[in-house]
């Protein structure tokens, strides 16, 4: 007897996903109408098998139908994703300009500029994204501090040396094509704060990080501690940066699955010891990891091991493998 379904549709399923959105990303063959109308079309063909495998679920060539049409919905809805995320380059020229700077992300600090992602907000356009340095003798900004004032926004310049590192593409698919610079207070009109969610997780793991500066650790411990504890690299020094790196095991400074990995099975043979209900220590540990995330920075790698984490729990609750 043939089997009717694949024995692994997830891996399927998900490599499909993959080829959708590697397929919009490296070519422009489609749009996102084209894409939004092939999930609409082919949500309504499934239904229609769906319909039909309900009156007759021997139906092989309807089963097979059924697959291949949610093979193809996985490919659409990859497409569609990928165009739908796909940044708009805004067209800028390079006189100066008024504009409200708020910053999103601090970035490690180079030896002349403070480093930072910003969004910018100005009249006659969109909000855009932007790679802002500041003059390393001016007051460092913090995360949600809004600064309006004059800026001269200029594109992010190609790589200069062949097969070298490509900077440019590197930040085009974080949606970032400009940069401006600020090096003094004499081009900022108002400083300002937007206190809104990730305001207050900055705040509180700022607080934080100066209570570990407090015990007076070296140099070089004190950059760890910010980088495993909080994905804070700005305290590294260039020495012990390139020490790790030079050792293979610089992805052990930055926070990732690995450290969230660690940190649920510590929690959940602690956790163990002290609850009974099942229900109670998944929402214990799951609430300690959300906090970790908030304080390491909401790094995409982090808040990936968190969900897949959060559902692991959930399986585990349902007795699921």
């Amino acid at each position: 007897m043939k089997k009717r379904i694949p024995k692994y549709p997830m891996i399927a399923f998900a490599l499909a996903l993959a080829m959708g959105i590697v397929w919009s990303k490296f070519t422009e063959v489609f749009d996102v109408y084209f894409y939004g109308s092939a999930v609409a079309l082919l949500t309504l063909f499934l239904c229609y098998l769906h319909w039909r495998l309900l009156r007759n679920s021997t139906h092989i060539r309807s089963i097979q139908a059924f697959y291949c049409g949610v093979i193809l919905l996985f490919v659409a809805l990859g497409g569609l994703v990928a165009e739908w995320q796909k940044p708009v380059k805004p067209i800028l020229d390079n006189k100066d300009r008024a504009a409200s700077l708020l910053i999103t992300e601090k970035l490690k600090s180079h030896a002349y500029y403070h480093r930072y992602y910003a969004e910018v907000q100005m009249d006659g356009q969109q909000p855009f994204k932007v790679l802002f340095y500041q003059a390393n003798q001016m007051k460092s900004f913090a995360v949600s501090q809004q600064i309006t004032g004059i800026f001269t926004f200029e594109e992010i310049s190609s790589p200069k040396n062949p097969y070298g590192f490509d900077y440019q593409s590197y930040l085009s698919n974080r949606g970032v094509f400009y940069q401006t610079r600020l090096y003094s207070d004499h081009a900022i009109i108002a400083l300002s704060e937007q206190k809104n969610i990730k305001y207050y997780i900055n705040y509180f793991r700022q607080k934080l990080i100066d209570g570990f500066a407090q015990h007076q650790f070296d140099e070089n411990t004190q950059g760890v501690v910010m980088a495993l504890l909080f994905g804070d690299k700005s305290e590294l020094t260039d020495e012990m940066v390139s020490n790790y790196r030079n050792a293979g095991v610089m992805h052990v400074l930055a926070v990732s699955g690995l450290h969230v990995g660690i940190l649920y099975l510590a929690l959940r043979y602690t956790i163990g010891y002290l609850f009974y209900d099942k229900r109670l220590k998944f929402l214990i540990i799951l609430l300690f990891l959300i906090a970790f995330a908030c304080l390491s920075g909401l790094a995409s790698s982090v808040v990936r091991a968190v969900v897949m984490f959060g559902l692991f729990g959930v399986g585990q609750l349902f007795f699921r493998r």
